[in-house]
């Protein structure tokens, strides 16, 4: 934990068992429920790799890219219309919802997903403008279907965010900003439970990034800890190198994939607020 100038690296060299809290659907989330949302996902800046289809070959959605749009643009794109009455929600295998996607990429913030109303709907946008690191426009592709449950899940994807090192656990001096981020939310949001994704780059085994995964998950989740969050409000999974934000083969690419993610439940919560 930072004290000062000082900072305690948190490592966890081995992986631990899954820690389900209350109201997680831990395992429920992956990059094929991602790739069913027809997300745009930005390419921002011109040195990182941009984002290939990674959904399983069962998928026939694929996630997508597209220029970010210029910094005098604001304005949030079309939103996708309303789904028909008659189709199904989006669910994923398990039966749980699918999770609400925010990307935060720069000057571009990406909302994607479907919530229960309209008032959800301006909630998440506030939280994401007010979380960015910087000004950032909002391409808001958020869907209000009233047969969504106020549990369904938001998933964060920080593409700014400061990576682990090549085979370590680390939570080190430079990540910590961008945690504590969460820890600010999770203490204006008391009811809010998490689960944090640990994933791995795919340049080692598969035992290997698997145990690496689950180790950053359970590090980042120590972090927290010693900031004050309670352990019954988090849990951990890693995914090892199955869910890559790119399959490129550099080394930026592989360092873009070495990464932990966080899936928020309650947000949309009425009796908790």
């Amino acid at each position: 934990m930072q004290n000062g100038s000082h900072f305690t690296q948190i490592e966890a060299p081995r992986p631990r068992r899954l820690r389900r809290a209350a109201g997680l659907a831990c395992g429920a989330v992956s990059v094929g429920a991602v790739a069913t949302l027809g997300i745009i996902v930005t390419g921002g800046s011109s040195h990182r790799p941009k984002l290939l289809p990674v959904a399983p070959a069962s998928q026939s959605v694929q996630v997508t890219t597209a220029a970010a749009p210029s910094s005098t643009t604001t304005a949030p794109a079309a939103k996708t219309a309303a789904p028909s009455t008659t189709a199904a929600a989006a669910v994923l295998p398990d039966g749980s919802a699918l999770p609400v996607l925010v990307v935060f990429d720069g000057t571009t913030i990406t909302l994607a997903g479907s919530v229960p109303t309209q008032a959800d709907a301006d909630m998440l946008r506030a939280l994401a403008e007010a979380n960015s690191q910087s000004p950032a426009g909002v391409i808001d592709r958020v869907v209000v279907d009233p047969r969504v449950p106020a549990s369904v899940g938001v998933r964060v994807i920080e593409m700014n965010a400061v990576r682990f090192s090549e085979g370590s656990s680390s939570v080190t001096p430079g990540y910590a900003p961008g945690l504590n981020r969460v820890i600010n939310l999770m203490r204006a949001m008391p009811w809010v439970t998490t689960l944090v994704i640990g994933h791995a780059d795919q340049t080692g085994g598969s035992s290997l990034n698997l145990q690496l995964s689950q180790a950053r998950a359970s590090s980042v989740i120590d972090y927290l800890i010693s900031q004050g969050i309670s352990a019954d409000r988090l849990s951990a999974q890693g995914v090892g190198a199955s869910e890559p934000l790119t399959t490129q083969n550099t080394t930026t690419a592989w360092a873009l994939n070495r990464r932990t993610e966080f899936v928020f439940y309650g947000i949309f919560s009425r009796t908790a607020r």
